[in-house]
């Protein structure tokens, strides 16, 4: 298995913008160093007006956008690891600008970006676009056909319902060939089905459950053998992960962390108590990568060997100091990284 880091997450309103940036820089050099495979990059629009919710939490984010921020990152890290975009939200893209976008990011990545996209589902997001939720399941795939054609053919004629274009050509020229990697986010049932069909490999989501992924593998391969495709080389897995020295102080650190991340996304108390979250991780319905090194790389493997994951990409709670971010880094490429390389390696 492979390790992958994304280095976003939403960061404090009040930080400074120059050193958000550094920030970022920073935890892609320590998982560089750290002997990590990829550096990734998440993807948020407008969460819409910064009101309170029925929770009592308003609804905001900062980041900055990926391919961007990808761009900066090459710029520093070179060819000493693989870049990917886990994923790119869909609502906004247009797919003559995503193919010249990405076309032009490979050639500053010397040939080593993978493009993550997903559906997107956030209301805000929609409506800040005006694009209607009737509709975006129809408009996503239309994205993902023509951006393929536009980044592997000379030429491209292309009647959609969303989108058209005639004889058109991109200016930019991708290293890889015939195109970078895509890969499909999905999380329910139709969008694996959807990732069997339209893309290079499925990007298992970070908010899926193992036990529903080990099910969904079965709808994923059958549909890939239906279309006579084989089973992708790359398999990444997006995980959040909390790891600390033993694990009493990773489950009492992370309990908190976990509340005030899923009460954004509208679940409030997932889990009430350390011993609850411990019963979901065992049970196979946790989200998240927890406990000491020895519990991760337990967790990691029976992830590889379920589901056959073998890209991990992980990311961190939200409000996540730099320490932190320093310490889970080198913990996870010190203890646990070799651990799973040698047992691959002996299996």
């Amino acid at each position: 298995m492979r390790f992958g880091l994304t280095i976003t997450t939403n960061d404090r309103p009040e930080m400074d913008a120059r050193e958000r940036v550094e920030s970022h820089l920073e935890r892609a050099l320590c998982a560089r160093d750290a002997g990590f495979d990829t550096i990734a990059v998440g993807n948020r629009y407008s969460f819409g007006p910064a009101v309170h919710d029925h929770r009592g939490e308003s609804l905001e984010t900062w980041r900055y956008q990926p391919l961007l921020l990808l761009s900066y990152i090459a710029a520093h890290l070179g060819s000493d690891v693989n870049y990917a975009t886990a994923v790119l939200v869909s609502t906004a893209l247009h797919p003559v600008q995503l193919a010249e976008d990405i076309a032009t990011l490979d050639s500053f990545c010397a040939g080593r970006l993978s493009v993550g996209i997903g559906l997107g589902w956030l209301p805000y997001e929609l409506e800040a676009f005006n694009v209607e939720r009737s509709t975006h399941r129809r408009r996503f795939e239309e994205i993902l056909k023509l951006t393929s054609d536009l980044l592997t053919k000379d030429s491209v004629t292309f009647d959609g319902e969303f989108f058209k274009v005639s004889e058109a050509r991109l200016v930019a020229r991708a290293v890889q060939q015939p195109r970078p990697p895509i890969w499909v986010g999905a999380s329910e049932d139709p969008a694996v089905l959807r990732a069997a069909r339209l893309g290079d490999t499925w990007s298992m989501s970070g908010h899926t459950p193992v036990h529903e992924l080990v099910r969904q593998q079965t709808i994923y391969r059958d549909e890939l053998s239906r279309l006579g495709r084989p089973l992708p080389e790359t398999r990444p897995i997006n995980r959040v992960v909390y790891i600390a020295e033993d694990r009493e102080t990773a489950f009492r650190e992370a309990l908190p962390n976990f509340i005030a991340q899923y009460r954004k996304r509208g679940a409030v108390g997932w889990f009430s108590s350390p011993d609850e979250m411990q019963r979901a991780l065992a049970a196979g319905e946790m989200h998240w990568i927890v406990g000491d090194p020895q519990d991760c790389f337990e967790q990691l493997s029976a992830i590889e060997e379920s589901v056959g994951a073998n890209l991990a990409i992980f990311t961190m709670p939200q409000k996540t100091t730099i320490e932190k971010w320093r310490h889970t880094i080198s913990l996870l490429g010190e203890e646990v990284l070799p651990r799973l390389q040698s047992s691959s390696v002996d299996d």
